[in-house]
């Protein structure tokens, strides 16, 4: 069968296929792998607030009533200057007939 002569050398192949399984099965890692804990994913918290409605009610009444008084305010001013308008344009018609006197006298 086999030729007496190739023994060793079959030998010294069986262990050096026998060195190389063992380091192969020494390298495996047979420790199950450290079971790390999940980080539970952080959830921030929503900054929210309560509105009483009476509250907000009042707020929307005074920011109301703010415009209201800035409008009177501002029709109040124009009709200021209407009316001062009105009345230079009396002196002006009062005094318009002096000036044309006086430029016809000269």
């Amino acid at each position: 069968m086999i030729n007496p002569s190739y023994t060793p050398f079959i030998a010294k192949s069986f262990g050096l296929h026998i060195i190389f399984a063992v380091v192969l099965v020494l390298s495996f890692n047979f420790s199950p792998p450290a079971i790390k804990p999940e980080k539970a994913p952080e959830i921030s918290a929503i900054d929210a607030v309560v509105i009483d409605a009476a509250a907000l009610e009042q707020q929307v009444n005074k920011v109301k009533q703010q415009q209201a008084d800035k409008k009177a305010a501002e029709e109040k001013r124009v009709k200021e200057l209407e009316d001062r308008a009105k009345q230079s344009q009396a002196r002006f018609k009062q005094v318009k007939p002096r000036a044309e006197a006086k430029r016809k006298r000269s």
